[in-house]
């Protein structure tokens, strides 16, 4: 096990990729006697490559903001942007700017990219909402609109509203000329994967709307336009073409892969062979994993002891488990002076290698009389005030785990003294107050 235990601790941003991402594809081939087969293969290198060099899009974080994408992929598409791509990536988003051919395609001049466009209700001044991307050409009478969703959820008939502005704007007043349209709904999930032509969409003021959003709007995923970014790369490339902005455009399509749609991204095919590959060096680095995050655990139980919490072991007698990184804590009902209440009605928790490294509180039902009750009792203020259960969460103050905190045998005992003093704290600040 030291061979995969050093293994973890050299390659772990890999290997944490690998097993995060692409743990339904682990096979049970490879040898288990070492990961030396893994870690040295030409996959394994790319990656590496790919998953540590610079990029200035996971520099930037909060990527998950769907602006931040809306706006970019805004600039590529805009032919007046310095990138030097002119209409190529735009005629690709949207196919029906390109026409029916040469003589029929939109000149770059007519063509207006709009980024977060605010749109009202003309008669009322109603305000409906904001379009992530709108193009349009006036002079050939066609539109396009991406509405884009990273972890958001769509809002009450908000394609709906969209599209009834594009109709009321496109072909308003005295405007009896039809207007062609591509609308495209950009999420996570959304797409069938086969990067089809988009719905033609006909705005012809004289024909009323009967059929549901889906009749009109085209689903794309991040994956698919991760494969059509990627796609006109290579051609850029074998065509010559250089320079900063494509730079940015492969760093833009690497974190994709990274951190939007890795198994849809570009990393997705060597992941994918590699866990095939080498199922059972996988599933050994896994337990090599499991096995440094559990000295870390477990060298935390005096630290919580102490403020009155008992860290409470899986169902195998452990605390960290292959998958989960949550470990339940059980007030000491003696001897710590928890509040009668406090005990019925709260759950404790924390995390240390999840997506925030801290300590929750919630209630155990999800009220909002409850909620409201022990934050006012704790002092707590919490970001979302709406129903819910979060009472309190104390963040460790580590790093991001976009990029995992590197955990090594000769780093654990410091990673442990500086969340001791954390939790520590915590129990200074907060949680005595649910004790008598």
């Amino acid at each position: 096990m030291s061979e995969f235990i050093e293994a973890y601790s050299r390659d772990q941003v890999v290997v944490d990729f690998l097993l995060d991402e692409f743990d339904a594809d682990l096979s049970e081939e490879g040898s288990v006697a070492s990961p030396q087969d893994l870690t040295e293969s030409d996959d394994f290198r790319h990656l590496s490559d790919a998953l540590l060099s610079f990029n200035a899009f996971y520099a930037m974080g909060r990527l998950s903001n769907e602006i931040r994408h809306s706006n970019y992929i805004a600039y590529l598409l805009s032919p007046a942007e310095n990138h030097g791509f002119g209409t190529r990536l735009l005629f690709r988003m949207f196919p029906l700017f390109a026409g029916t051919g040469p003589h029929d395609a939109s000149d770059p001049a007519d063509i207006v990219v709009m980024r977060e466009y605010g749109i009202v209700n003309e008669e009322t001044r109603t305000k409906l909402g904001r379009l992530d991307l709108l193009a349009f050409d006036r002079r050939r009478r066609r539109v396009g609109v991406v509405e884009l969703k990273v972890h958001a959820k769509l809002g009450p008939s908000q394609l709906e509203r969209y599209r009834e502005w594009v109709d009321s704007y496109f072909c308003a007043g005295n405007d009896s000329a039809c207007w062609d349209g591509n609308l495209i709904y950009l999420t996570l999930a959304q797409g069938d994967g086969t990067g089809r032509a988009p719905i033609p969409y006909r705005i012809d003021p004289s024909t009323s709307r009967t059929g549901t959003e889906a009749e009109y709007w085209t689903d794309r995923s991040f994956g698919e336009v991760a494969a059509m970014l990627e796609t006109f790369l290579r051609e850029e490339e074998a065509a010559g073409r250089t320079g900063t902005a494509l730079d940015s455009l492969a760093q833009y399509v690497a974190y994709l892969g990274r951190h939007i749609c890795p198994r849809q991204g570009s990393l997705a095919a060597p992941a994918r062979a590699l866990a095939r590959a080498h199922g059972s060096q996988l599933r050994r680095l896994e337990e090599a994993r499991r096995e440094l995050r559990e000295q870390t655990i477990a060298a935390l139980a005096p630290a919580f002891a102490a403020i009155g919490l008992n860290m409470k072991p899986k169902r195998d007698g452990r605390f960290a488990s292959m998958k989960g990184v949550v470990v339940d804590l059980v007030p000491i009902e003696t001897g710590f002076g928890w509040k009668s209440d406090a005990l019925g009605e709260l759950s404790f928790s924390f995390n240390l290698f999840g997506e925030i490294p801290c300590i929750t509180v919630e209630t155990r039902g999800q009220s909002v009389a409850l909620c409201r009750k022990w934050r006012r009792i704790i002092g707590y203020k919490a970001d979302n005030e709406s129903a819910g259960k979060r009472v309190l969460t104390w963040e460790f103050a580590l790093p991001s785990p976009i990029r995992p905190y590197p955990i090594t045998p000769d780093g654990i005992d410091d990673l442990v003294s500086h969340v001791a003093r954390r939790i520590a704290r915590a129990h200074d600040v907060f949680l005595h107050r649910l004790k008598d």
